[in-house]
């Protein structure tokens, strides 16, 4: 029997799938340390709220998108969703 995929393809995506779960959980705990997120009175400031649970959505349609996962991409979607929890955080300190 052969895999069908390379271990490097493997490792990216395990890669991926990591990033996501603890880009959730991150952005779960801020969430239940502070409810500040229904209080967002813009729609920026909802988008930012919630963009911990989103970003891994758009990373995965762009991904089935290029049909392909790279090592850069998995790069630039570690930065975006370390970026999604900070502006989450700014949202909850800004909107006490």
């Amino acid at each position: 029997m052969k895999i069908q995929f390379g271990t490097a393809t493997l490792l990216v995506a395990i890669a991926c799938v990591s990033i996501a779960l603890g880009g959730g959980l991150a952005g779960w705990r801020v969430a239940m340390a502070n409810d500040a997120g229904s209080t967002a009175p813009h729609l920026i400031g909802a988008l930012a709220y919630l963009s911990p649970w989103w970003m891994p959505l758009a990373f995965a349609a762009y991904c089935l998108g290029q049909r392909r996962v790279t090592p850069i991409a998995a790069v630039g979607f570690a930065i975006a969703e370390s970026v999604s929890v900070g502006g989450m955080m700014f949202v909850v300190k800004m909107f006490p």
